[in-house]
């Protein structure tokens, strides 16, 4: 059997219950405005039963009921849009902070702009509906009700006629409403996945230049601009029908309900204060109902956007603090770990190995062999399907991420850098106070002193979106900074110099000697002084370990070894 899905509404509630007060006063304001707005009819038929007896006061008053049914209209509705946008805050600072914890694998099946879409895009859809949409529906319904309440009193049979046509507007809403949902469920798609390209193509601008693909790039954008267009046709088609089809229905009512009450004021049965009445309650009623009518497709609509966001909500991210935050550094040992991204054919199979502590180990091996992959299962980024990871005799498992992660340095190849200025990238996932002494030995510990010197801003300087504005080699040196600064027990390098030429590589050699220095530390060698100085390498095919030992332990016994030595380092001769 089809298990309902809950209500949006229900899922947005709990966000509400920290406002409760606000939203009391936005419900005690509303209450007060009603039944103003309601007894105001009833006030002008008095006045038009007596109009030739009318006093200064009673005008005066009429005014005092309207001014104060219009201040208390505004300050109910300014309380209630003030709570939706408090709720919507909460909304996307709760979802920002469980897209931040979402493991690897999790973003490997999604695309960062369509995330960025939906903490944004579909939160906004939110903002009007919470905001604007809902306490005016809820004024609506109290000022429906009221007034019926009334019109019932004043003449039973015209209330009656107005209550016979009114379902015609629900049975005229509920199929539209149905197609409005189904449209916007797919429109809210393609906006998240055009924010999806737009945000990855503006972010491979150079990429993209260097190639001469601006005119695919082009097409590409403008193919999902054009499927969005096809959908907002849709949704104007379904408005262009809605809109006169209402207009009808209100028309008809209208026709209905004033012929009756003028037919029965002309026989004597109301009089014409009553109608006069009457004819207010039911424009005040009109606005109301299509009011509701709105809501009801503005619900439709806004449910698609909400349900995506509450999927990502209610996704399980990483618990950083969970497990023990205090463990004894030590060798990291890897005991028959296999690792499989799909849960096919596994990536790396039965790796048994020591990462020995304060030793410099290295990996080397054909591309595809599963060098990455150690890394990733060191990092926690992954979680092996079998085997385990140990810190002396504890699974590392059993460590929260936060404390194995703050244990760790990375220098990597592709090493990211915040669009901001030097300092705030080397202080970058750092909490604690950097004193200006221990920040200046960073700096020459790095052998970046000199590029900050040379600058007007000195460390404030601004390196542009993503580092744009530096070198490779300035790059590196303030991702050692950021390392040295860490003071990590393990270091992971994926050869931080393979890209640079030779200047750049020494400087940022010397600096990573100093980073290296009584650190376990663990590199993937593409360079072959990182091979000649590891005390140990070990060597990886087809995801298994072919050997491991020293440089000319492996050349003298493993053939394998032999092969990748002679290929990846050309330049190689024996040591004896």
């Amino acid at each position: 059997m089809k298990r309902n899905k809950p209500s949006f509404i229900k899922e947005l509630l709990p966000y509400f219950s920290s406002y409760k007060r606000l939203v009391a006063l936005g419900f005690v304001f509303i209450l007060c405005s009603t039944a103003l707005s309601l007894a105001l009819p009833l006030f002008i038929g008095d006045l038009i039963n007596d109009i030739t007896a009318i006093k200064g006061g009673q005008v005066v008053q009429l005014l005092l009921i309207v001014a104060c049914s219009l201040l208390f209209e505004s300050v109910s509705t300014y309380a209630l849009a003030i709570a939706g946008q408090k709720v919507v805050r909460d909304i996307r600072t709760t979802a920002w902070s469980n897209v931040l914890s979402f493991e690897a694998g999790e973003f490997d099946q999604r695309n960062s702009g369509e995330l960025a879409s939906r903490i944004i895009s579909d939160s906004s859809a939110i903002v009007s509906f919470v905001s604007n949409d809902l306490p005016g529906v809820i004024i609506g319904v109290i000022t429906i009700l009221g007034s019926v309440a009334i019109m019932f009193s004043l003449d039973a049979v015209m209330t009656a006629v107005f209550i016979v046509l009114v379902p015609l507007i629900i049975f005229t809403i509920k199929p539209i409403s149905n197609r409005v949902l189904t449209l916007s469920e797919k429109n809210q798609e393609l906006i998240a996945k055009i924010n999806g390209l737009f945000t990855e193509t503006l972010s491979h601008n150079r990429l993209i230049k260097c190639h001469n693909a601006e005119k695919q790039e082009e097409k590409r954008g403008a193919n999902r601009i054009d499927e969005i267009y096809s959908f907002s046709k849709s949704v104007a088609k379904i408005q262009a029908l809605l809109n006169p089809i209402m207009g009808a229905i209100i028309t008809l009512i209208v026709v209905g309900v004033v012929g009756v009450g003028a037919y029965r004021a002309n026989l004597g049965l109301v009089s014409i204060g009553a109608l006069v009445s009457f004819i207010l309650y039911f424009f005040q009623i009109i606005q109301p109902i299509q009011s509701i009518g709105t809501f009801i497709l503005e619900k439709e609509a806004v449910k698609g956007s909400t349900v995506a966001l509450i999927q990502l909500l209610k996704t399980q991210g990483e618990e950083l603090n969970a497990g023990q935050s205090k463990f004894v550094t030590d060798s990291i040992v890897f005991n028959n770990v296999s690792f499989s991204y799909n849960n096919d054919d596994y990536i790396i199979d039965g790796v048994d190995c020591v990462f020995e502590r304060g030793k410099k180990t290295a990996i080397v091996g054909q591309s595809g062999a599963g060098k990455t992959t150690i890394f990733s299962l060191l990092e926690r980024f992954y979680t092996p399907q079998k085997g385990q990871i140990l810190v002396g005799n504890e699974n590392i498992s059993n460590i929260s991420l936060s404390s194995w992660r703050m244990a760790f340095g990375y220098v990597l190849q592709d090493n990211v850098v915040i669009t901001g200025t030097i300092k705030e990238n080397i202080l970058y996932g750092l909490y604690r106070e950097v004193a200006v002494d221990e920040l200046n030995i960073v700096l020459d510990s790095s052998n970046l002193r000199d590029f900050v010197e040379q600058q007007h801003e000195g460390i404030d300087y601004f390196v542009g979106e993503r580092g744009c504005l530096l070198s490779g080699g300035q790059k590196q040196r303030i991702v050692i900074a950021r390392a040295l600064l860490r003071n990590p027990e393990y270091l992971l390098l994926d050869e931080a110099t393979a890209n640079l030429d030779s200047d750049s590589e020494k400087i940022v050699q010397d600096a990573l000697d100093n980073l290296l220095r009584d650190r376990t530390s663990i590199i993937i060698a593409h360079r072959l002084s990182s091979v000649l100085s590891a005390d140990k390498i070990i060597v990886l095919q087809n995801g298994t370990i072919a050997a491991q030992g020293s440089h000319n332990e492996l050349y003298s016994n493993s053939a394998y070894y032999r092969n990748i030595v002679n290929q990846q380092f050309p330049d190689f001769s024996q040591e004896t």
